[in-house]
């Protein structure tokens, strides 16, 4: 598993400021290695899990759809049979911060594949992955109450 770099973790913070003023929670960080990076939560109640990404990519460079690792989707999937609650993955793109979420009942079926993924030696390895459709992201938006 790669760490994150401090350029990383600066963008995540500040994307999980953005998000806490837009839909009026509290964005706690998860402990190191915990395979999601935070929970949401209003007036100490928990709404969500959530997972950041940055890209520096445009939304419309990455095609019709998003990869993410498999493991990701499966640990999101335990969090909300366990918690009856969504989880979300923000990914900030150039364009600003678009959100995908699963939710209770959670989502059917998801295309898999394989991903190359370089790992902190260098190396570059083949992992599967689950595609998600970009047109199902929203972006994060002022105007939009929280989905949560």
């Amino acid at each position: 598993m790669m760490r994150e770099s401090s350029v990383d973790k600066y963008h995540e913070r500040e994307a999980g400021l953005k998000i806490e003023n837009k839909w009026d929670l509290q964005v706690f960080e998860c402990a190191k290695f915990y395979r999601c990076d935070w929970q949401l939560m209003r007036n100490g109640k928990h709404l969500a899990f959530a997972e950041y990404k940055f890209s520096t990519k445009k939304i419309k460079e990455k095609g019709e759809h998003y990869w993410i690792n498999l493991s990701k989707i499966m640990f999101a999937e335990s969090l909300i049979m366990i918690s009856g609650k969504p989880w979300f993955l923000f990914v900030e793109f150039p364009e600003g911060i678009f959100y995908y979420q699963l939710d209770y009942p959670v989502h059917p079926f998801f295309e898999i594949t394989r991903f190359v993924k370089k790992d902190e030696d260098g190396k570059y390895s083949k992992q599967p992955c689950a595609i998600l459709p970009i047109k199902e992201f929203s972006k994060l938006d002022e105007d939009k109450t929280s989905p949560i």
